[in-house]
């Protein structure tokens, strides 16, 4: 239902199809050559997602999947040069203000790190401004896109607050969270304002089921969930401030080495 209102009011998006018919999803792979199968319930973070890049793989997930076929779609698969995330937010009255735009990093199909604040795309936030009209939405929603060689592609939306928005917290003058609120208690949302020239922020990632033992200082600073370890699992995040983007990266990722997760 998500990808079908992107086509409704005209998102860019990659063509899919949903089918639990066989010939018709084998037709689909040879009309694009390779496909994303995405479960359309409970899948997150890479979870429920296959790459299909070869008839042998096809038929090897239409056989294990057959009685679940209904449960994917199917989409194009594409080459993109990055990926791109924003957060916007829509009040009750129509007011609409957007995050900055920021490239994600994935590992393990995770997003491992975010970084910005990227150039924003004036033409996509008239797109989505007018969804979010349409769908009459009221609340912050995460949006998350390929960067392709002709522009950005819609990969796929969050009706919430999301992850690639956590740096907010320290980046702009009103985070996410509270942003969040105020779609719903006012009719005019605050002007965001950035409070830093670059920030980066870091997702920390189990890798065991062991206890994780926190570092007594870091350089930037640490938000810790509380939740139990596990190999996969957001635990955390820290969010670093400053003057260039490759200088916190390089601290991001000297921060990771003081960690056991």
């Amino acid at each position: 239902t998500q990808k079908e209102s992107f086509l409704k009011y005209k998102l860019p998006t990659r063509p899919f199809i949903h089918s639990a018919q066989k010939p018709e999803i084998q037709k689909f792979f040879q009309q694009h050559k390779a496909l994303v199968a995405k479960k359309r319930w409970n899948g997150y973070d890479g979870n429920g997602t296959t790459l299909l890049k070869t008839q042998a793989e096809l038929l090897k997930f239409l056989e294990e999947n057959e009685s679940y076929l209904a449960d994917f779609i199917f989409e194009k698969f594409i080459s993109f040069q990055e990926e791109i995330a924003v957060q916007a937010a829509r009040s009750r009255a129509g007011h609409i203000i957007f995050f900055p735009f920021v490239k994600t990093i994935q590992k393990d199909n995770k997003c491992f790190l975010v970084v910005g604040p990227e150039k924003p795309d004036l033409k996509m936030q008239k797109k989505i401004s007018r969804y979010l009209n349409k769908i009459g939405y009221v609340g912050v929603m995460g949006l998350e896109f390929f960067k392709t060689k002709t522009g950005l592609v819609l990969n796929e939306t969050a009706p919430r607050v999301h992850n690639t928005g956590h740096h907010t917290w320290d980046s702009c003058s009103v985070d996410q969270f509270t942003m969040h609120l105020l779609c719903g208690l006012q009719d005019r949302l605050p002007k965001i304002h950035l409070k830093t020239k670059n920030f980066v922020m870091l997702n920390l990632i189990g890798q065991s089921t062991s206890p994780v033992s926190i570092p007594e200082q870091s350089k930037g600073n640490l938000y810790w969930y509380g939740k139990t370890n596990r190999r996969g699992r957001k635990l955390g995040h820290i969010n670093f401030t400053g003057e260039t983007k490759k200088s916190l990266l390089k601290q991001a990722l000297q921060e990771l080495k003081h960690w056991k997760l």
